[in-house]
């Protein structure tokens, strides 16, 4: 409870140092560049003075031991030939552009999810999963990968029958 009182205190201070006016940033733009909160000026006329910014393009990312943050996967993750990892066979293009700004219920990323694999070129599989929602929101990548590593389709059941009774071995030797 005095946790909540001193959190909704804390919070309350940080309003009242806020100035509301620069709140707005289109109200704070004129009251601070004079020449735009002029009647004889509309914003237009300063739109020729900037030069339009062209998307630069997303390069591929050579993927090794040098990775340190599943940031640094900006672009589409190129592997060495001599990696036979699972995420190498079946992370395409495709499949990248579909994923690289997906993440699953928790804000678990999608470079997350394949950062270990690529910092790790010689992983087996490559992927991991931050929560059960990976499975879903990474799932033409994770259902690929797990068919080939398990060899069981998304539709497949897990069946599980825990009855001892039914238990077929051979006797056990004292």
């Amino acid at each position: 409870m005095k946790k909540a009182q001193e959190e909704e205190k804390r919070k309350s201070q940080m309003s009242q140092k806020t100035d509301p006016k620069f709140l707005d940033h289109s109200q704070s733009r004129r009251d601070t560049i004079p020449a735009q909160a002029s009647e004889n000026h509309s914003e237009d006329e300063y739109k020729e003075d900037y030069e339009p910014v062209e998307e630069t393009p997303v390069e591929d990312v050579e993927v090794g031991a040098h990775l340190k943050f599943a940031n640094d996967l900006h672009g589409f993750p190129v592997f060495p030939t001599e990696s036979n990892s699972l995420l190498k066979k079946y992370l395409t293009r495709e499949v990248w552009d579909e994923l690289k700004n997906a993440q699953d219920e928790h804000g678990f990323t999608f470079q997350q999810a394949i950062f270990k694999g690529c910092k790790n070129v010689d992983a087996s599989v490559g992927v991991i999963a931050g929560s059960h929602d990976s499975y879903r929101a990474f799932a033409s990548l994770f259902d690929k990968i797990i068919e080939d590593y398990h060899g069981h389709k998304q539709e497949a059941e897990h069946l599980s029958d825990l009855d001892s009774t039914k238990l077929v071995f051979d006797p056990f030797t004292p």
